[in-house]
């Protein structure tokens, strides 16, 4: 009996990224498959694992770790992942199907060719929109025509030619309807940044244990998520933000996961919040849930911008799957207005270089609002109720 054989391709190897965001989804749709493998895609510079690493990433998940390093030079770089991809398809001849998934617009230029292939499917992850994030990359004046001509062909050719696109948002679905027309939008399948609920759950008895380890009983916790080291992410607008709750909230305590930890204490001491009002660390996948369930308030903030309205940030799912209620921007991809829809926290607006977070309708709430909201999560953003349409449109590619 033919095999059917499933390639997902990757940018490097980003531990927070492949463990939420690959192997999770790769186990979703794992047995419909043979034969699975991870190809990390790095760049001739460097980036690659040791052997070591690699041995360890296929003993713990049980699949088969590629690296391959391309070039930055288009045509160079184009030619050498065709001969990978042949490599590949004459390897597999005798499969029922290979499967090649791709993360990234890695196949735009080989795509007409490869195409071709009898047996070989496409799979395109649209971890965002390409023409969108060109152009909120590189300041305005340094925009290239050419470039963007380039992008947009990329995006054109890999959206063409793909059997199936995973869009993160209806909003970015409905995006490309619009500059790609219809027949795209057809092969598009919404599935957000969802969670993994038995990996992000509330539990009370965990709540009052990690609220009683770090001495926080009686605080009002907010959580921030994320890193800080760059212009897109905010950080001077977030903090001034928590400097705006703390003097309205007395009681009001700071927990930070990221990895730039001295960036948040600077800005902590910049907005003039004491030290014992604040928790900052980096963890852990396994132990990130602890942190959720020790706090009130899951902080989500983005400019109100054209890359940030077809966003879907995997943390919000995390938050509501720990019952978190959501302090969120306006214009989060589908999530901002889900938060209303269901009233689960407040969507914000940045004023004067802050967001106007209502202080006054931040108060503790119920074990039963903690437990409606992580059921909400478990209903409408866990890997669970994904897990089914995935299935479907994969199973309908063999």
């Amino acid at each position: 009996m033919a095999k059917t054989v499933r390639y997902i391709f990757m940018q490097e190897y980003k531990p927070t990224v492949i463990e939420s965001q690959v192997f999770s989804w790769l186990e979703t749709t794992r047995d419909l498959f043979d034969h699975n493998a991870v190809v990390s895609v790095v760049s001739s510079q460097g980036g690659q694992l040791s052997k070591k690493r690699v041995d360890e990433i296929e003993s713990e998940h049980g699949i088969r770790y590629y690296q391959i390093a391309l070039p930055g030079v288009i045509g160079i770089r184009d030619l050498i992942l065709l001969l990978f991809v042949l490599k590949l398809y004459f390897k597999h001849l005798g499969a029922g199907s290979l499967i090649l998934q791709s993360r990234f617009m890695l196949f735009s230029f080989i795509n007409p060719i490869i195409s071709l292939l009898p047996k070989l499917k496409l799979v395109y992850e649209a971890r965002g929109t390409a023409t969108v994030e060109y152009k909120y990359s590189v300041d305005a004046g340094k925009i290239s025509a050419r470039k963007e001509r380039i992008v947009k062909l990329r995006e054109k050719l890999i959206l063409k030619y793909s059997d199936l696109i995973i869009a993160v948002s209806q909003k970015q679905k409905d995006f490309f309807a619009k500059e790609y027309g219809a027949v795209i939008s057809n092969k598009v399948l919404v599935i957000p940044g969802a969670a993994d609920p038995q990996k992000f759950y509330y539990s009370e008895e965990l709540r009052n244990a990690v609220r009683e380890r770090m001495g926080i009983e009686g605080k009002t916790v907010f959580l921030y998520s994320g890193r800080l080291d760059k212009p897109w992410q905010i950080p001077e607008e977030v903090f001034r933000t928590f400097r705006h709750i703390h003097a309205h909230i007395p009681n009001s305590f700071f927990i930070v996961l990221t990895p730039d930890k001295d960036i948040a204490k600077q800005l902590f001491a910049k907005n003039e919040i004491s030290d014992s009002s604040f928790f900052i660390t980096y963890t852990t996948l396994a132990e990130i849930n602890d942190y959720l369930n020790a706090t009130d308030y899951g902080i989500l903030f983005r400019e109100n911008l054209p890359i940030n309205n077809q966003a879907s940030p995997t943390k919000f799912a995390e938050y509501i799957l720990a019952g978190l209620k959501v302090i969120i921007s306006e214009g989060v991809g589908d999530f901002s207005e889900f938060v209303r829809e269901h009233n689960c926290g407040q969507v914000v607006s940045m004023v004067d270089g802050a967001f106007d977070v209502d202080t006054q309708k931040l108060s503790p709430y119920t074990s039963e609002e903690r437990e409606r909201i992580c059921k909400l999560g478990y209903d409408l953003l866990s890997t669970q109720v994904f897990k089914v349409k995935l299935r479907k449109a994969f199973a309908a590619l063999r």
